[in-house]
């Protein structure tokens, strides 16, 4: 369990430091190619730059959210295979076993 924890961390892990790497790059390339073409102003260029800038990094807040929602899938599908509950059902089964404990006691002293 721990193993499969680990590879997949290390697979969230590659992929944060690969997607801030093609930030990077693109954002390098962006700017040179821009310039390289000096048909826009330094405005616009900068305009441009911001842009990707956000949408590179919005793509990048979606994939890190995508990463978690595999990495809690997997995880809730595994301590299901070995019969672990979460603890919210836990929770609540314990609130009915009391609440059936009350009333088997509510029922044992009317009939007393």
């Amino acid at each position: 369990m721990i193993d499969i924890a680990r590879d997949y961390a290390s697979i969230a892990l590659g992929a944060a430091q690969s997607t801030s790497a093609r930030l990077a790059s693109v954002g390098r390339s962006g700017a040179a190619a821009l310039t390289a073409l000096g048909r826009r102003s330094p405005g616009t260029l900068g305009e441009t730059l911001g842009e990707a800038t956000i949408d590179l990094r919005d793509t990048a807040e979606r994939s890190r959210e995508l990463i978690a929602a595999l990495l809690q899938s997997e995880l809730d599908r595994f301590v299901s295979m070995i019969g672990l509950v979460p603890e919210s059902e836990l929770t609540a089964l314990r609130q009915q076993v009391r609440r059936l404990e009350r009333q088997l006691a509510e029922v044992q002293g009317e009939s007393k």
